[in-house]
């Protein structure tokens, strides 16, 4: 192709070679199967554009969290959950409401519940059940996926500042900052104080999917695990300025981050640690179910992702105030907010007005897997993807 632009034909290999970038529209009508592949001859390359609804897996290529897409007006938003296939998603405002989105965080409904200084937020697996604590107020729970929302039973008055629910949302843990941890097992009915302290300043908490494991993040303090579903707490790690932790599924592997300290993770329910990132004002930290992919969002800084289990990092988008943090249970769909600021999703596909562009001597082979997805099968160089 010498030309400013093509619409590709399914099974047809091209050759850019232009001095000028080369626009690949994909097959209007693909069937199941089909490919696509480019090449970089000319200085100028390629850029690859969907047909119609038409999508680009982006994981193999761009890795997680390398397509970012804003979302929501900008707010002091406070924290996020999302349901295990990240779909669905809500988010609170301190001093505001609760809003959610069906779509990926492509469009945000709302407001809901009243304004209050909500803080913490968690949901069950299906996204259906959503508890969120109120500082100054109690913990409020909704059935419906956050439309509405009523006080969780006989919870108190209180600093409420996180909570943390087990998959089925039946388990819940809300912290008090500062003050006790108390945990419930009917789904917020009814609350057990835990924690015999009841002066730390909780400013993270993280659940195990089953509820059964707990991790506290103590500012101030040390990382606080538990095994019995907050019956007993045992201190792990060095006392610092913990401000988040994130658990995989069955809670052996943790991230914990201090905000003007280091990334940690844990392989042994925290009786052991590792550094990992350097010195950030980290304010949230997320981990994937099989504790491969993870997370983390600093203060006047960027969101930096792992696929490794931590061992390695890589910085994602732009400098924000970046709070909150939420993901898919595989990892791959990730939100992040900016307090104040906006609401930022990524998902392991282009939108359907995106791309994915390679220079000269970079190739890409495409195929068609169905329901208006392109996957790549192969690829060479390094990639422009929006």
């Amino acid at each position: 192709v010498t030309g400013s632009s093509v619409t590709a034909q399914p099974n047809y290999g091209y050759l850019a070679n232009n001095s000028s970038q080369i626009t690949v529209t994909l097959p209007v009508s693909p069937s199941k199967g089909d490919i696509v592949s480019v090449t970089g001859v000319g200085e100028g390359g390629w850029k690859i554009v969907p047909s119609g609804s038409q999508v680009i897996w982006t994981t193999t290529i761009g890795g997680v969290g390398a397509v970012w897409n804003a979302g929501a007006d900008s707010r002091n938003w406070q924290a996020l959950a999302t349901a295990s296939s990240g779909q669905n998603a809500a988010a609170v405002v301190y001093n505001g409401q609760v809003y959610t989105t069906t779509n990926y965080g492509g469009t945000w409904g709302g407001p809901y519940g009243a304004v209050k200084n909500w803080t913490g937020l968690a949901s069950s697996a299906d996204g259906s059940k959503l508890v969120a604590t109120v500082t100054g107020d109690r913990i409020y729970r909704s059935t419906d996926s956050g439309k509405n929302w009523a006080v969780a039973g006989d919870s108190a008055s209180a600093a409420w500042w996180v909570v943390a629910s087990s998959a089925d949302g039946t388990r819940l843990a809300a912290g008090i900052n500062p003050g006790y941890i108390y945990t419930s097992a009917d789904s917020g009915s009814h609350w057990t104080r835990r924690d015999s302290s009841g002066s730390r300043t909780w400013w993270g908490l993280a659940s195990s999917s089953d509820g059964t494991v707990l991790a506290g993040a103590e500012n101030g303090g040390k990382i606080w695990v538990s095994t019995d579903g907050g019956a007993t707490w045992t201190g792990t790690g060095s006392s610092g300025p913990w401000s988040c932790v994130a658990m995989n599924a069955d809670g052996t592997r943790l991230l914990a981050g201090a905000y003007g300290g280091g990334l940690y993770t844990s392989v042994d329910l925290g009786q052991s640690w590792i550094a990992r990132e350097g010195t950030r004002k980290w304010r949230g930290v997320v981990v994937s179910s099989d504790g491969r992919r993870m997370a983390a969002a600093a203060e006047a800084g960027k969101i930096y992702v792992s696929g490794d289990y931590g061992d390695t990092w890589l910085a994602r988008y732009e400098v924000r105030d970046w709070c909150p943090l939420a993901c898919s249970a595989t990892g791959y769909v990730l939100y992040a907010a900016a307090a104040p600021g906006q609401i930022y999703a990524s998902r392991p596909l282009t939108s359907n007005s995106g791309y994915v562009a390679g220079g000269q001597e970079t190739a890409i082979e495409l195929q068609y897997i169905g329901n208006n997805v392109f996957r790549p099968l192969f690829h060479e160089g390094v990639f422009e993807i929006r």
